[in-house]
C-alpha cells in the first residue's frame, strides 16, 4: 500500500508543479532570471514526468504485472533530473538569482529524496508481488 501511494504523491507532484509551471512561467521566469524557453523546458519536464508516474500509479491500483522496470525507468528519471538541477545550478549561477538557484536546489532534493524512497520502497514491493 505504501509503495502505490508513492507512487501517485510522485505523479501528483510532477502535474502540479509542471502545470502551475506552465499557467506561471513568465512569472517564473521574471522571478527566477530564466529565460522563457528554459523555465518551459522545466514546466514541460515536470508535466510529462506526472504524466508518465501518473500512468503507472493508475496500473499499479489494478496489477503489479510487467511494472517493474517501468518503475526502474522511473527512478532512473528523477535521479537523471536530480542531476540536471544540480547541473543546471552549476551552469546558471552567473545569471539566474538565489531564487532561481534555490529552485533547482529544492527540486533536486525533492526528486532525488523521491528516486531513493521508490528504490528502497516500491522496487522491492514488486520484486516481492512478482515473486510470489
Amino acid at each position: 500500500m505504501k509503495a502505490r501511494r508513492l507512487v501517485a504523491f510522485d505523479s501528483l507532484a510532477g502535474l502540479s508543479v509542471g502545470i502551475a509551471s506552465l499557467i506561471l512561467y513568465p512569472f517564473i521566469a521574471g522571478l527566477h532570471n530564466w529565460s522563457t524557453e528554459f523555465t518551459l523546458f522545466i514546466a514541460l519536464t515536470n508535466a510529462a514526468y506526472g504524466c508518465y508516474s501518473g500512468i503507472l500509479s493508475l496500473v499499479y491500483r489494478k496489477t503489479t504485472r510487467g511494472l517493474l522496470p517501468f518503475v526502474v525507468f522511473l527512478v532512473i528519471a528523477n535521479s537523471a533530473w536530480t542531476g540536471h538541477c544540480l547541473t543546471q545550478i552549476f551552469y546558471l549561477s552567473s545569471t539566474s538569482n538565489w531564487t532561481g538557484l534555490g529552485h533547482l536546489l529544492l527540486e533536486a532534493v525533492f526528486v532525488g529524496v523521491l528516486a531513493f524512497e521508490e528504490a528502497v520502497v516500491v522496487l522491492p514491493a514488486l520484486r516481492k508481488d512478482t515473486a510470489a
